[in-house]
């Protein structure tokens, strides 16, 4: 097989920054970046033995420092309405932080994926957030129930 092809053959499940995770026929292949370097894992789809979707608090973590802006932004709107000026600073920040925090409501909730095989459990990049995620899981629980059974010995 070219290497084309075996490249063609692989199925790009999700990418962040922090990585990214490729299925391929009986394997999963999973790139975690970190700064200039770039780690890669091979994980045979027989090994693995469960996959977990954990929440996080990402969503929250996200969203405070967008409604913090857009608290003092609405404050600093109605005193400038009240004195009968003009908001051109608070109106705009208040919009930036609002569709801040309605990007990130739509987003999802923060989650973090992890694959246990046989002798270790890793954590899977390129998963954040919980729709996404969930999808991903599933394809991998798919593709693992696709594997043959292995025959059991003498």
């Amino acid at each position: 097989m070219s290497r084309l092809a075996q490249l063609n053959s692989y199925l790009r499940l999700a990418r962040h920054r922090t990585g990214s995770i490729w299925l391929g026929d009986d394997h999963l292949f999973i790139v975690a970046r970190s700064g200039f370097t770039e780690k890669y894992l091979r994980i045979a789809l027989k090994d693995a033995q469960g996959i977990f979707v954990t929440s996080t608090e990402r969503r929250t973590l996200w969203a405070l420092p967008a409604a913090t802006v857009a608290c003092f932004s609405a404050i600093a709107l109605g005193v400038t309405w009240f004195r009968g000026d003009r908001p051109y600073i608070s109106l705009p920040l208040l919009l930036v932080a609002l569709i801040g925090l309605a990007v990130n409501l739509m987003m999802g909730a923060g989650t973090r994926a992890y694959l246990l095989t046989r002798v270790q459990m890793l954590s899977l990049p390129a998963m954040r957030r919980k729709g996404p995620a969930e999808r991903v899981a599933n394809l991998i629980e798919e593709a693992c129930r696709r594997q043959p059974v292995p025959a059991s010995g003498p």
